[in-house]
C-alpha cells in the first residue's frame, strides 16, 4: 500500500512538474503562433509543423496549415516529412499519411514537389533526438544549427545544448530555409527569457513596399565594383546582385527596407534621393542602358532545359547570357566556344555547359556535368508568330 502510494505521488509530482513547464513557455507559444501566422501568409508556406524542446521534455508542438492541401489533411507535430537531416532513426510511412511539398519560381509559378521514398520524419522524432543529445556526452557546441532542404520541403533545427533547450521546424516549401531558421531563432530567444523570467522577445515583423516607392527607386545602383539592381514588378520589389546570386524580396520594415524572402532575411537598405545604403554601404543611382538585341549566335540557345523538378533557364541580359539554375541561383557564363560555356562564380564555377543544336542553329538540349538537360517545349518556336 506504502509504496502504490509512493508510486503515485512520484507520478503527480512528475505531472506536475511538466505543467508547470509547458505553462511557462505559453507566452513563448503565444509569440511563435502570430510569427508562424505572418509568414506562413506572407511566404505563401502551405504547411509547418513546429516542436519546442526542454531537456527531456518536449513543451509543445503544433502544426499549421494543410500538409496535403489536395485531400485537407492538417499538419500536426507528427505530419510526416521527408527526413532531409537524417539526425533521427527514419520511419516508413503511407503516401497518404506524409505531406506533399511545393516548388516555386522567382516568376511565380508553384507547383508539386516530385515523390520521396523515404525516410521520414517528424518535428516530435527530431525533437527526440535533440533530448537525447542534451542527454549524452558533455556538448563542444555551444550553439547548435542544422538546415536541411529537399524537393519541395525546408527544416531548421537549433539548439542551445548547455541550457539544453531546442526548436525543430519543417515547412512545405521548396528552399524556405530562411523562414524556418528564422522561427527557430525566433523560439529559442523565447525560451531564454522564460527561462529567466524576462519579458519574451517580439520578432521584426514586415510589411509590403508601397508599390509607388517600388517603381520610383526601381533601378540600377553602383558603389565602385558593386552594383545591385532594384526590380519593381507588379509593385512589388526585389534585390539582384548584378554579379549574379538570388534575387530575394525587399520588403518594409519602418523606416526602411530589408530583405525578407524565403531564401534570405535581414539586409536593410534606407533611401536617400538617388542613393540607397545596403548593409552599411551607400550605392548611387545610374542610368541602365536599354536593352540590345543579343547575337544571332545566342537566340538559338535561350529558353528552358530539364525536367519539371529541376529547370535550367538560359537567358540574354546585360551583353551576356545568363543561367538560372537550381531555380534561384543567377550566374553569368562566359563563352568558351560558338557551342560551350562555362559559370563564372559560385559552386558551379569552370563547369561548363554543352549546347546540341539542330540544322537550323536552334539548340535541342546543354550538357552540364555529364547530365544532358533536353530543351523544354514552351511557347511558339523559334521564327514562329509570337
Amino acid at each position: 500500500m506504502m509504496k502504490t502510494r509512493l508510486l503515485l505521488s512520484l507520478l503527480l509530482c512528475v505531472g506536475t512538474l511538466h505543467a508547470s513547464t509547458e505553462q511557462q513557455y505559453a507566452p513563448v507559444e503565444q509569440m511563435l503562433e502570430k510569427l508562424i501566422e505572418h509568414e506562413m501568409a506572407d511566404k505563401e508556406l502551405p504547411a509547418l509543423s513546429i516542436a519546442l524542446v526542454d531537456d527531456q521534455q518536449i513543451v509543445w508542438s503544433k502544426g499549421f496549415g494543410f500538409a496535403n492541401p489536395k485531400t485537407k489533411l492538417r499538419a500536426t507535430g507528427d505530419t510526416m516529412y521527408p527526413d532531409s537531416l537524417r539526425l533521427a532513426p527514419g520511419s516508413v510511412a503511407a503516401s497518404t499519411d506524409v505531406a506533399t511539398g511545393t516548388m516555386w519560381t522567382i516568376d511565380g509559378r508553384v507547383f508539386d514537389a516530385p515523390a520521396t521514398n523515404g525516410p521520414y520524419t517528424t518535428v516530435r522524432d527530431l525533437g527526440h533526438y535533440l533530448s537525447t543529445l542534451f542527454g549524452g556526452r558533455a556538448h563542444v557546441d555551444r550553439q547548435l544549427s542544422r538546415k536541411g532542404s529537399t524537393y519541395g520541403f525546408a527544416t531548421a533545427l537549433e539548439a542551445l545544448p548547455d541550457e539544453k533547450l531546442g526548436v525543430v521546424v519543417i515547412t512545405t516549401k521548396n528552399a524556405a530555409n530562411a523562414v524556418t531558421h528564422r522561427i527557430a531563432d525566433a523560439a529559442l530567444k523565447g525560451m531564454v527569457a522564460a527561462r529567466q523570467q524576462k519579458a519574451i522577445p517580439e520578432p521584426e515583423v514586415t510589411s509590403p513596399v508601397d508599390p509607388q516607392l517600388a517603381r520610383r527607386i526601381a533601378g540600377r545602383y553602383v558603389s565602385g565594383d558593386r552594383s545591385v539592381d532594384l526590380i519593381e514588378s507588379d509593385g512589388k520589389l526585389s534585390l539582384l546582385p548584378t554579379s549574379g546570386g538570388l534575387q530575394v524580396s525587399v520588403r518594409s520594415l519602418g523606416d526602411a527596407l530589408i530583405v525578407d524572402s524565403p531564401l534570405s532575411f535581414g539586409d536593410k537598405i534606407v533611401v536617400r534621393g538617388d542613393d540607397i545604403v545596403v548593409a552599411g554601404k551607400t550605392l548611387t543611382r545610374v542610368s541602365s542602358a536599354k536593352p540590345h538585341q543579343p547575337p544571332a549566335a545566342w537566340t538559338g540557345l535561350v529558353g528552358e532545359y530539364g525536367p519539371d523538378h529541376n529547370i535550367l533557364y538560359i537567358l540574354e541580359k546585360d551583353k551576356k547570357l545568363w543561367a538560372l539554375l537550381d531555380w534561384f541561383e543567377f550566374d553569368p557564363l562566359e563563352q568558351v566556344s560558338a557551342n560551350v560555356f562555362k559559370f563564372s562564380r559560385g559552386g558551379s564555377a569552370g563547369k561548363r555547359l554543352t549546347f546540341t543544336r539542330d540544322s537550323a542553329g536552334r539548340a535541342t538540349g546543354v550538357t552540364v556535368a555529364n547530365v544532358l538537360f533536353p530543351r523544354r517545349k514552351v511557347g511558339p518556336e523559334e521564327g514562329a508568330s509570337q
